[in-house]
């Protein structure tokens, strides 16, 4: 069996790059959910640059800590600062995409 690259590429900008072209073809359309889940503190930072990234499809995104669905919080886009989680909210629909991010950055505690 042969592996196909879709796309290749490295770095923060290059996760984020690869990130958006998936959620592209995962056919994400204004109000579909997106759950992105991850570390609380260390993978915070990573999630809201992916949201930031794809806000323009329109999608409901939201900030789930520890694949926690009780401490779900809306992600939103706050003028002058970036995305930032909102007040908890569950997500009201299936996400038609999750992103778990553990691992994407390592960091000392």
């Amino acid at each position: 069996m042969e592996k196909e690259f879709i796309l290749k590429t490295e770095g923060l900008v290059g996760f984020i790059d690869a990130f958006r072209e998936v959620a592209k073809k995962s056919g994400i359309q204004k109000g579909d959910t997106v759950i992105f889940s991850g570390c609380p503190g260390s993978c915070f930072p990573t999630i809201s640059n992916f949201a930031f990234a794809i806000q323009d499809l329109g999608a409901i995104m939201y900030w789930v800590p520890d694949a926690d669905l009780d401490e779900a919080r809306k992600l939103e886009m706050v003028e002058n600062v970036g995305m930032q989680a909102g007040e908890k909210e569950k997500p009201q629909d299936k996400a038609k995409l999750i992103l778990v991010t553990p691992g994407l950055l390592a960091v000392d505690f």
